[in-house]
């Protein structure tokens, strides 16, 4: 397994991973907060519309300043920034999403396989 050359990163892609996660949790809870409050018109809905708005502004903010630029460790493909390579077809998928498994894996395993090398990356710094 591959590991990472500095904490620094191993620590960017954590937090980051974190922000995408809740960008998406957010993201999703909008949607039927929104479409709640509007047909039935309760403004304690559109309130709760506005809180997943801005959580979802303030992770994506979030998610692009810090886990962008995260790079795989041994073909420095970007993790769960935007791709610029063709994905691998050993890369897992969650929900249709390269992006998704590799943080969802990240947060709860402690290890992922890269989407762009398809080699597998442990969540831990070289001795």
């Amino acid at each position: 397994m591959h590991r990472f050359r500095s904490s620094k990163a191993l620590f960017r892609l954590k937090l980051g991973s974190l922000f995408f996660i809740l960008l998406f949790v957010s993201l999703a809870l909008l949607i039927p907060a929104v479409i709640w409050g509007t047909v039935l018109n309760h403004s304690d809905d559109l309130l709760y519309a506005e809180i997943a708005l801005g959580a979802a502004v303030v992770c994506g903010l979030g998610y692009l300043m810090v886990g962008s630029g995260v790079r795989c460790p041994l073909c420095h493909g970007p993790l769960i920034g935007k791709p610029n390579c063709s994905r691998n077809r050993k890369a897992a998928r969650m929900l249709g999403s390269h992006r998704l498994a590799v943080a969802s894996r990240v947060l709860t395993i402690g290890c992922f396989r890269c989407p762009c090398c398809g080699e597998p990356c442990k969540c831990d710094v070289r001795s």
